[in-house]
């Protein structure tokens, strides 16, 4: 109950201080990882896996450090706002069921899920100065992503091979993640089945 009043206080704040459309996805997102398995309700893998996670988009964006490339990639109309296209994307397909529920068992809550000032321009937390997320609370998808262009600027600069095999690591554990989570799912489903078989003789 006290979640659900905390969501409506969160989401008149976001929409006295920012557009309705940004208002509403943000909502929608925090219900969303309110639904997912908090700590201690998920396989203890499940946890190790998302600790991981966390750890590991934090070196990864520490290793990245600035990248020129994202504030070069957006054309008109978005003159002047950092992070590129990818930036761009919706912010439901950006926060997959699957990172939502990474997030949520690495700590992530509502109240971290802060939007940027200004005009909604792609997902959420885009802002004029870049995403309004820490590291720690974005998807993998969004730490571990990297474009041509940015690419070309890590080959430029000579740490582009410690940089693939974090990524590669990133991917690697976000699907083992993926695996674990899945395998608890189904197994909770069968329990459920069987209970009920066993309730209806």
């Amino acid at each position: 109950m006290l979640a659900r009043v905390l969501l409506a206080v969160r989401y008149l704040l976001d929409r006295l201080s920012g557009p309705r459309s940004r208002a509403y996805e943000l909502l929608a997102l925090r219900r969303r990882l309110l639904a997912e398995a908090r700590p201690g309700r998920a396989s203890p893998a499940e946890e190790q896996l998302a600790a991981r996670l966390r750890e590991l988009r934090e070196r990864l964006a520490a290793r990245l450090g600035q990248v020129e490339a994202c504030a070069h990639c957006v054309p008109p109309p978005s003159p002047g706002w950092p992070g590129g296209q990818c930036c761009s994307a919706k912010t439901e397909g950006l926060f997959s069921e699957h990172e939502l529920a990474a997030l949520r068992l690495a700590g992530t809550t509502p109240g971290h899920l802060r939007p940027p000032p200004g005009e909604h321009r792609g997902c959420a937390f885009r802002g004029p100065s870049g995403c309004s997320l820490a590291v720690a609370h974005r998807p993998s998808v969004c730490v571990g992503y990297a474009c041509r262009e940015h690419l070309a600027e890590l080959r430029r600069r000579g740490d582009g091979p410690a940089i693939a095999r974090l990524q590669d690591e990133l991917q690697m554990v976000f699907k083992r993640f993926v695996a674990a989570r899945a395998a608890r799912l189904e197994l909770t489903l069968f329990d459920e089945l069987k209970a009920g078989l066993l309730e209806a003789k």
